[in-house]
Formats: C-alpha cells, sequence, structure tokens
C-alpha cells in the first residue's frame, strides 16, 4: 500500500483517532440499548456487534504495537458480540477503554517508527498507514450507527449535542 495514504504527524493521527472516538460516543449515547441491539432485517449485524468489533480490532492493534505475541488475525467472518455484551454504558465504556489503549500504545511509538512495517489481515504496513486506517475504522462504523439509528426514526444530528 502507498504511503500516501499517511496523512500528517504522529499527533494528528492521534488526534484524528481521539476526535472520531468523541463523535461516535456522541452517536452511541443518543441510541438505546434496544436500537443497539437491532438488527436490521435480521441479518445485519446490529450495533452491539459493531462496538465489540471496533474495540477488539482497537487492542489487537495496540498489542501490535507494543510487541505482544501473536499476528493481528485474519478475519473469519464478521464480529458479533457476545450477548452479556450487550449493554450500552458498559459497551461504550469498553470502546472508550480500548481507544484509550490503543492510543497508550501508540504514544510509545517514535515517529521514525511509524514508517516500521507490521503485519495485519492486509499485509504488511507501515504503523503511520495502520494506526490512519484505525481513524478510519471508527469513523466508518460512525456511519452504520447513523444509518441503524434513521432506520428507528432518529434523523438529529448528535454530534453536535453535549
Amino acid at each position: 500500500m502507498s504511503e500516501a495514504i499517511l496523512a500528517g504527524t504522529k499527533e494528528d493521527i492521534a488526534a484524528r483517532i481521539q476526535m472520531g472516538s468523541g463523535l461516535l460516543q456522541k452517536d452511541l449515547a443518543a441510541m438505546s440499548d434496544q436500537m443497539l441491539a437491532n438488527c436490521p432485517g435480521g441479518e445485519a449485524r446490529c450495533g452491539f456487534d459493531l462496538v465489540y468489533e471496533m474495540a477488539m480490532v482497537n487492542r489487537l492493534v495496540a498489542g501490535a504495537l507494543r510487541g505482544d505475541a501473536g499476528d493481528i488475525p485474519e478475519p473469519q467472518g464478521w464480529v458479533r458480540s457476545p450477548q452479556d455484551y450487550r449493554n450500552k454504558a458498559a459497551a461504550m465504556r469498553d470502546l472508550s477503554d480500548s481507544v484509550e489503549e490503543l492510543l497508550s500504545a501508540f504514544a510509545t511509538v517514535s515517529e521514525q517508527d511509524l514508517a516500521k512495517e507490521i503485519p495485519t489481515p492486509l499485509g504488511n504496513m507501515p504503523i503511520g498507514q495502520v494506526m490512519s486506517i484505525m481513524g478510519s475504522h471508527l469513523m466508518y462504523h460512525s456511519g452504520q450507527l447513523n444509518y441503524i439509528q434513521t432506520i428507528h426514526g432518529d434523523v438529529a444530528f448528535h454530534w453536535g449535542e453535549g
């Protein structure tokens, strides 16, 4: 993959992840447990599945940045949350904790190491590129949550709230 995906400094990348996490938390705060548990069409993943996946991926990348044993595994289909995960307050806290873990691990990476490659399911990638993707990953799922909101009749713009 091209290094052109890298956009800005390490601080810029971290700031985008923090911003995306904050916007995502506003989306989640506006949703009910019932809305988050609903699987549109009976087959689509529910909001809790999306939050569970984001937290899991954040922690996998944090582990890779720390040099923990093991690679980021190849996905084996869409990630689904366990039944005991389906509590909005707990899911929001888990996601927030995973973002903190990711950013804490990223803080230990030097500017020079942003070009160091780590293995991912998409092939080896520079750390800076992986971290840029992490910000996009949050925003991608935020859009899915927005869509779930509209399915339930909530068309408000929640990012400006609070």
